[in-house]
């Protein structure tokens, strides 16, 4: 983002300004690190919606992980490819732990297209994870969020990436994006 003193700029700097830095936090005790981009990828086919979805109920919940420690916050699904299957493997989950995530794991109907020419969507999008307090945003799939972007175009991607950025550091929040 642009101010009137020009376009924002990476701190450079000696590593003496960096050596007080504290170490990262964690959402998920030191694998997903909290308000990071991160993605999880894998081949087509082989349970990754339902691996993130395993993930984001037990952070929506502050249940364990996989053994790990999670820090409990709201958690939001972009379900791209169809929400009517996350909705059942999440009430599966609910049932085999005994937990609700009814009031801490929002979703969506519909993908979130990073290339959408509604200006104002992804303003509106960082705005409501900001109100609801939503640490970590998912984005399943790439592949469907990208619809009209080219995956293997370095600039469609670098402004992916930069569409990410934003709205984590818009919306103080984590984005991890599923992968295939």
């Amino acid at each position: 983002s642009a101010d009137a003193e020009g376009p924002r700029r990476p701190t450079l700097a000696p590593f003496s300004h960096w050596r007080g830095l504290p170490p990262p936090e964690f959402i998920v005790d030191g694998w997903i690190e909290d308000r990071a981009l991160s993605a999880f990828i894998g081949p087509s086919g082989v349970g990754k919606s339902a691996v993130v979805l395993d993930m984001a109920c037990s952070i929506a919940t502050g249940a364990p992980w996989q053994g790990r420690a999670t820090k409990q916050a709201p958690v939001l699904y972009v379900a791209g490819e169809g929400v009517a299957g996350a909705v059942q493997r999440v009430k599966a989950w609910e049932t085999e732990h005994g937990l609700d995530v009814s009031e801490t794991l929002y979703m969506t109907n519909e993908a979130i297209l990073i290339g959408s020419t509604d200006r104002d969507l992804w303003t509106w999008l960082a705005e409501q994870v900001k109100a609801a307090g939503i640490r970590l945003v998912i984005f399943d799939t790439l592949a469907r969020m990208s619809l009209g972007l080219e995956e293997n175009s370095a600039s469609d991607m670098g402004n992916a990436v930069a569409r990410f950025d934003r709205l984590r550091r818009e919306a103080e929040t984590g984005v991890m994006v599923v992968h295939h």
